[in-house]
């Protein structure tokens, strides 16, 4: 059971996802964890997030980008860290971090989703 992420694209790709974490509410900060940068080289694909996804959570969020320049975003902004990290939503600064555009995912229950990424 996980989050797959499937490179079908012709360039090497590197992948953020965001889900709800109830441990950083604890911690007083948003209950959202981000976590990044997995890469994943052409016709290759990576469990990014291990777990039943759906007791975890329905939606999640994502951000892709190609060593070419594609990238696979949405509306929905975050600030990110250009190296890899693991860390709660809030925990950013305009210094540091750089603003990107999320695509939401819906699991519908399922516990494990495999997310393609193609041209």
């Amino acid at each position: 059971m996980a989050l797959n992420v499937v490179n079908r694209y012709s360039a090497p790709i590197s992948v953020m996802v965001e889900y709800y974490h109830p441990a950083c509410q604890d911690a007083g900060l948003s209950p959202w964890r981000k976590v990044g940068w997995y890469n994943i080289p052409p016709n290759s694909q990576k469990a990014v997030i291990l777990g039943n996804l759906a007791g975890l959570n329905r939606y999640w969020y994502f951000y892709a980008q190609a060593t070419d320049g594609m990238r696979w975003q949405g509306p929905f902004r975050e600030l990110v860290r250009s190296s890899a990290f693991q860390e709660c939503a809030d925990l950013a600064d305009n210094v540091h971090y750089r603003w990107i555009g999320m695509t939401e995912l819906d699991v519908d229950g399922g516990a494990d989703y495999f997310l393609v990424l193609t041209a």
